[in-house]
């Protein structure tokens, strides 16, 4: 990966390698690369902790985020860069993942069984590529795939079945933290989303179409219950709505609890992004 930033014909403001494996690299290691300038960082095994450390620390505008064990062209980030100046409203874009398969590269991984598709569809599974089985017992599947096009699944991961076209296009959510369980029970009735960020600190969730004082009350009420365990005493809360009500807003903030506005067709899956994520 050093090898190839090193040739990229777009200047590369840093590199910042975040560390998590046994065999840390060494000073010598990176001599080689004196064209790059490169920040190191160690960090716990965390692919997640990992990549917000690089985020805190990058200096840019925009942030290139790769593994170790890929490779790119030398004019990849220019051409990133290309499509981010025609669609600025993106925010975030990538190339087509290529893998090595049966003496060629490959750009998709179709879906060729039945079971398959079906396994995929009851958990929400990620799909890149062509759906091929046809028969009364999938077609149904097939054609709801094909109404929703290139989307995120209800668990979050990318559904891309169409790559016919330039680029093409779909949603992305953030709230800081991932997904431990949906309606978490308590006492005081379900949580509708219990989470944990990057360092592992539990989050609660709530989700209104609109949100009021009332719903402000209820979080406070889920929040007491959950701290009083001792291992969620820190608990963070967050209410997430379509529309936030000024006086709601103010309440929570009092109570340290965060407001978030999102689009519920949009997390609902029941319209199409204006975000560009993934480009050709």
């Amino acid at each position: 990966m050093l090898e190839d930033l090193s040739r990229s014909t777009q200047t590369v403001l840093e590199v910042l390698i975040v560390d998590s494996s046994d065999d840390k690299l060494k000073a010598p290691d990176l001599l080689a690369f004196t064209g790059l300038r490169i920040r190191y960082f160690e960090a716990a095994k965390s692919v997640c902790a990992q990549r917000n450390m690089g985020i805190r620390e990058a200096q840019g505008d925009w942030i290139f985020l790769c593994d170790d064990d890929i490779e790119v062209p030398s004019d990849y980030l220019s051409k990133l860069l290309e499509h981010l100046g025609k669609y600025p409203a993106a925010g975030a874009v990538s190339g087509l993942c290529l893998e090595w398969q049966n003496g060629q590269w490959e750009s998709q991984q179709p879906v060729t069984s039945a079971r398959s598709l079906l396994w995929r569809y009851l958990f929400q599974l990620s799909i890149w590529g062509e759906i091929r089985p046809r028969g009364p017992g999938v077609d149904w599947i097939v054609a709801r795939y094909r109404r929703r096009g290139n989307h995120i699944s209800s668990a979050g991961w990318p559904v891309i079945t169409d790559l016919s076209a330039p680029f093409f296009r779909t949603p992305t959510y953030l709230l800081g933290a991932s997904l431990v369980k949906r309606e978490w029970p308590t006492d005081v009735g379900p949580v509708d989303l219990m989470c944990r960020d990057e360092e592992g600190a539990w989050v609660a969730v709530e989700i209104k179409r609109i949100g009021t004082i009332e719903a402000v009350e209820q979080l406070t009420r889920y929040l007491g219950f959950i701290r009083e365990d001792p291992a969620k005493s820190a608990c963070r809360g967050i209410l997430a709505a379509q529309k936030l009500k000024p006086q709601a807003v103010a309440l929570a903030e009092s109570r340290g609890i965060r407001c978030v506005e999102v689009d519920l067709a949009l997390l609902r899956g029941e319209r199409e992004p204006d975000l560009t994520l993934f480009t050709a």
